[in-house]
């Protein structure tokens, strides 16, 4: 949807047809776009973009501002791009991209996998079998003065059961390590809002042996902190809400190593 002085204008499209240039004129941005029954690639524009792919599998690029981005039905693929933004990768097995930004992402239905990229994002699966990952994978220091918020978020006891993993590190790093060993890492580390013994799984980085349990140093003290080891003072990465320290080890299936 167009805007200009005050009007709006619709742009439709039938299964198919594509845009292959747009020339704003008068026109200040484009408020609403919406795909078809059909594979869609919805690209944004600089301002705040609202964009629905429906059915099909889709690709949806927000861009700039703060953008709001639905998959719909499909195995649909969002990216944020920069700013503050929101998406919803609705039913299918969908791909959320968060990049800059503090972004909101929710995979909703299927095995979806979450990547709230640089920022403090919210991540938040949905029903089935979902991955969380709340980093920027290719930056320096993965992590680096963020605190997301990953949930598993399966909607109730009597929903089917199923496995999160929750990514605290790849085959290369431990995420949210400032590499500071003076300090305990009080600026950058997941929360893990709904983990689930005997269920999910924590990723992280190496073996169990560079990782120490412990209480939570803030927030509750009912709470289970994962501390990288290091040479000095240990570095704080992620906190397990509402699993009594003592509960989880290091050793157990709660945990897998890469």
């Amino acid at each position: 949807m167009l805007w200009v002085e005050g009007s709006t204008h619709n742009i439709n499209l039938e299964p198919g047809e594509t845009i292959t240039d747009l020339n704003f004129g008068n026109y200040s941005l484009i408020t609403t776009i919406d795909g078809t029954s059909g594979n869609d690639e919805l690209v944004g524009t600089p301002g705040k973009d609202r964009m629905q792919g429906f059915a099909g599998n889709d690709k949806v690029f927000g861009l700039e501002d703060e953008d709001t981005l639905q998959g719909g039905r499909g195995n649909d693929a969002l990216f944020g791009g920069d700013d503050n933004d929101n998406l919803s990768g609705n039913t299918g097995n969908d791909r959320l991209y968060g990049e800059a930004g503090n972004d909101q992402l929710r995979g909703n239905a299927g095995n979806d996998q979450l990547f709230g990229g640089q920022g403090s994002d919210k991540l938040f699966g949905g029903e089935e079998s979902d991955t969380l990952v709340g980093v920027e994978l290719e930056a320096p220091q993965a992590g680096l003065g963020e605190i997301d918020q990953l949930m598993g978020e399966r909607p109730n006891l009597q929903a089917p059961r199923s496995r999160d993993l929750f990514v605290l590190g790849d085959e290369f790093v431990p995420f949210y390590n400032d590499g500071d060993n003076g300090t305990p890492g009080l600026d950058d580390y997941a929360i893990l809002l709904d983990f689930t013994v005997d269920e999910d799984v924590i990723q992280l980085q190496g073996g169990a042996s560079n990782y120490v349990l412990a209480a939570s140093p803030v927030g509750s003290a009912g709470d289970t902190a994962i501390f990288l080891k290091t040479s000095n003072q240990n570095e704080l990465i992620g906190i397990v809400q509402n699993i009594a320290p003592g509960t989880l080890d290091l050793n157990s299936p709660s945990f897998s190593y890469v």
